[in-house]
């Protein structure tokens, strides 16, 4: 088993800190947010951080048709763990004390330990604890947004994946994936969009009928697809990026 654990050190930031930056991701840290190290088996895969910080994701591939996807921001709120290489971020930071946690509601330093702790420790009984979170290809970012909105943030060199409340999308090169309520789209980029509802899909005669294929200036429906089975479509497509 892979014990995820946070270390004792806490420390506030000085300045503004990119966590993850890319053409269509930016985390943002801004100054007198608290972090602290995560630790798996005793070597450092990350940090957990509170305080004012900002993410934007730009979901969006452009196809025959037009857009798809979507543009996600907001500001994290609470407790966020973040998975990958922040090496550089002890440059802009201090060792914190009590009154840098005070700023932020909370009573002392033990506190903010207390509270990283109890997330960790959430976190691992969603998870598969053979996991291994040294993450030298992607960034791994998860917590909750300024509504308490569920927040998880993939990041690697091959594209993105975000799940933001009910809404996942995965983003690739060559396009994206698109699953938000119900409803999966699928854009090809500068190619053809694929759009299935499930909605449309529940027929009185047991079929499927909810298939709509876009581009070049038409749809086609493609009818009968029986049996089509939601959450597991979304997982394989997740499945590629574990």
């Amino acid at each position: 088993m892979n014990e995820l654990t946070n270390s004792e050190e806490v420390y506030t930031l000085t300045s503004e800190y990119r966590l993850i930056s890319n053409d269509r991701v930016s985390v943002v840290l801004r100054e007198q947010c608290l972090w602290t190290p995560l630790l798996e088996n005793s070597q450092p895969v990350g940090i957990a951080f509170m305080g004012p910080s900002i993410f934007a994701v730009d979901a969006i591939t452009e196809t025959r048709i037009g857009a798809v996807g979507r543009s996600i921001t907001g500001a994290f709120n609470g407790i966020q763990l973040y998975f990958g290489d922040a090496s550089t971020i002890r440059s802009v930071s201090r060792p914190a004390n009590d009154s840098d946690v005070v700023a932020l509601g909370l009573t002392d330093l033990m506190r903010f330990r207390t509270q990283v702790r109890d997330t960790v420790y959430e976190y691992q009984q969603k998870t598969d604890k053979t996991s291994n979170h040294v993450h030298k290809e992607r960034q791994v970012l998860v917590g909750k947004d300024e509504h308490s909105v569920d927040v998880l943030l993939v990041v690697s060199r091959h594209g993105l994946v975000i799940r933001h409340g009910e809404r996942t999308i995965i983003m690739k090169d060559d396009g994206l994936v698109s699953v938000e309520k119900g409803c999966v789209t699928l854009g090809k980029s500068h190619g053809s969009a694929l759009v299935i509802d499930q909605h449309f899909c529940c027929s009185r005669h047991g079929h499927t009928h909810g298939l709509r294929e876009h581009g070049r200036g038409h749809h086609k429906m493609i009818h009968h697809c029986d049996d089509f089975s939601w959450i597991p479509f979304e997982f394989r497509c997740w499945h590629d990026w574990r």
